[in-house]
């Protein structure tokens, strides 16, 4: 089960983590009742008293990590004889800190991990104590599909909309693992190997989905999609043996030094629309240390060339606020987009040291953060309700840096995506409009005359 979110934020993908855990078990033992919780939208706790299950298993990132605890703490109160396990990106780095609320901790994978205590629970009759290191799975084939029968995936269609537009989506994970290790990233502390679903595992989902309820647009949440070429051939090539290119459209991440011309035809002709990179900075040096010295400014640059040349649609995120940035260099990567219509959309994040990662190391070594850590200040997406690390940039300075920022981003997106001076001048009615228009006249002008020669034209 997934627990509430004290946070604003919701996700936009369905827990299929959970649904790898349940489809696993009941693999080998379709006896066993199963039930997923999100507590998006039930009350998890109710809902657990009345079912009174024998165990209840826990996931977590880290902003959610004092929700979690105290719904566990709840639990062992009331609910004694039940055995709590904890999973998740958090409990495998804080695994110590996570079994002062859980019976049992998973650090790492967990479908091996989670049968195995089911088995020995039920027909060993060992009640698990203690952190268990779950086993790697190999060949992800091996693994069920998740049990979508188990999620009312309905609700994340409408969650997780498709290229900036209210088109519903659903999000697919075709892979485990990411080859390398950018220093804000909690693969930076991951020892496996990456691993792949095949092409034909992730088209018979596809089609799935297209046969259950409709969808057929697809954001694939993967880290870097594009890297296996074979992968990315041999999913072309099942499209077209269940004719099925044309009506299957989607989306991925991808790193710009994996972008070529060769890459993105491909993808094209598979049916990618839209790329996202990690863009991070565009300060070589606050680059250059992010992502430990394998990115360029000019690799950023020539992928997003290639990407107009073939008509894939490009746009990527950014992070400031990394400890000795300065606001110039901050401003120069705000500036860079500005200047760069060919990228159409941009996410603007605050450095997160999430536990277990080399930033949150530099951050306990140099006391950039406080003892007692309130893990729900630990999001990327406003620095008012986060920790500020950088000691650098006045913090007053940055938060007004850092919304004008998200608004001018907000408004240089939606006219790229959505062209037309029509649409432009339907935006009015929303404060940001009127607030670039009266604090950012000239910009306001260039985005006016953009929508003009790019958009629909005055009649």
């Amino acid at each position: 089960m997934v627990p509430q979110k004290t946070t604003k934020t919701i996700d936009a993908c369905a827990p299929l983590n959970l649904g790898y855990l349940a489809s696993y078990v009941l693999k080998f033992h379709p006896e066993i009742e199963i039930e997923i919780i999100d507590d998006y939208w039930q009350n998890i706790f109710n809902r657990i008293c009345a079912l009174s299950p024998d165990i209840v298993g826990v996931t977590a990132t880290t902003p959610q990590v004092p929700s979690a605890y105290l719904l566990l703490k709840k639990i062992r109160l009331n609910n004694p004889s039940i055995l709590t396990v904890m999973g998740g990106i958090h409990a495998s780095v804080m695994s110590n800190e996570a079994l002062e609320y859980a019976d049992v901790v998973v650090v790492g994978e967990g479908e091996k991990a989670f049968l195995k205590i089911v088995e020995d629970l039920y027909i060993r009759n060992i009640k698990n104590q203690g952190i268990i290191e779950g086993e790697t799975v190999e060949n992800l084939d091996e693994l069920p599909s998740p049990a979508f029968n188990l999620i009312d995936m309905k609700r994340y269609f409408q969650l997780l909309s498709f290229c900036g537009k209210k088109s519903p989506a659903i999000g697919i994970t075709s892979s485990r693992g990411c080859p390398f290790r950018c220093k804000f990233c909690y693969n930076s502390f991951r020892k496996t190997k990456v691993r792949y679903f095949s092409a034909n595992r992730i088209v018979n989902e596809i089609e799935y989905f297209k046969n259950e309820y409709g969808i057929s647009n697809v954001v694939f949440t993967d880290d870097d999609f594009l890297t296996n070429k074979e992968r990315l051939l041999n999913l072309l090539s099942e499209f077209e043996k269940r004719k099925m290119l044309g009506w299957v459209k989607w989306a991925c991440q991808a790193r710009v030094q994996v972008i070529n011309e060769n890459i993105l035809l491909l993808a094209k002709a598979a049916g990618c629309v839209r790329i996202s990179s990690g863009f991070e900075n565009r300060n070589q040096r606050i680059l250059s240390y992010l992502k430990n010295n394998t990115t360029t400014l000019q690799q950023q640059d020539k992928a997003i060339q290639i990407a107009k040349k073939v008509g894939v649609t490009m746009g990527g995120s950014i992070i400031l606020g990394t400890p000795s940035e300065t606001l110039q260099e901050m401003k120069n990567t705000i500036k860079w987009f500005e200047e760069t219509p060919d990228v159409a959309f941009l996410g603007i994040n605050n450095i997160t040291p999430y536990p277990g990662t080399p930033i949150w190391q530099l951050c306990q070594k140099n006391g950039l953060l406080p003892k007692d850590i309130d893990y729900e200040k630990l999001v990327s997406d406003n620095p008012r309700n986060a920790y500020v690390i950088n000691r650098t940039v006045d913090v007053t300075a940055y938060f007004r840096f850092f919304d004008d920022a998200i608004r001018l981003n907000w408004m240089y997106g939606q006219i790229r995506t959505n062209l037309g001076l029509k649409y432009f001048l339907s935006l009015s009615k929303l404060k940001t409009w009127w607030y670039i228009l009266v604090f950012h006249p000239v910009k306001f002008a260039k985005m006016f005359r953009f929508t003009i020669i790019k958009g629909e034209t005055i009649k």
